[in-house]
């Protein structure tokens, strides 16, 4: 084989390992069986990825008998794709309730779930956190708006708000 060959087949190899050849010593020193530098620098590939849905939705919407809870359910889910272990957290839900009610009467709580069991979830008063392993992961989004007394949730247009972070080990 001969050396174009060979340096060919070294750069393809640093090209799909995301490397670049800086600096190369000439044939004639590699020839010689002198020393040369070889610099190569990269940037590590993105190792996990979160995509949320464009549009949020609020159907199915769930009410209990009681009136005290309200169950929001996406209607597209979360989607996350890691190829290392990470954490994935939740902040602390931030609830904008209608006009004229308290804060101190209502609550929230925003949760993923996938397989019918809830991967993270995060409420008005705790953020949430949850080991993250390799893999692809769909979740569904839910948001739990209740009364904190026993009486029935206020008429009106709740809102609630999370953050989500997905950080590898």
């Amino acid at each position: 084989m001969d050396w174009a060959v060979a340096m060919k087949e070294r750069f393809a190899w640093l090209a799909a390992s995301n490397l670049v050849l800086l600096t190369l010593g000439t044939p004639a020193a590699l020839m010689a069986g002198q020393s040369s530098l070889i610099t190569a620098s990269g940037t590590m590939p993105e190792v996990i990825t979160v995509e949320l849905p464009p549009v949020q939705s609020s159907n199915p919407l769930e009410l209990a008998s009681d009136g005290t809870s309200l169950m929001v359910a996406n209607s597209e889910p979360v989607k996350i794709s890691a190829n290392v272990p990470g954490l994935m957290e939740l902040s602390r839900v931030q609830l904008t309730p209608p006009s004229g009610v308290d804060l101190s009467r209502v609550g929230a709580a925003i949760s993923l779930r996938a397989n019918g069991k809830v991967l993270i979830r995060a409420t008005t008063s705790s953020s949430g956190s949850n080991l993250l392993g390799i893999g692809v992961i769909e979740a569904m989004v839910n948001a739990d708006f209740y009364s904190s007394t026993n009486q029935p949730l206020p008429a009106g247009t709740y809102t609630a708000t999370t953050v989500i972070s997905v950080m590898a080990e």
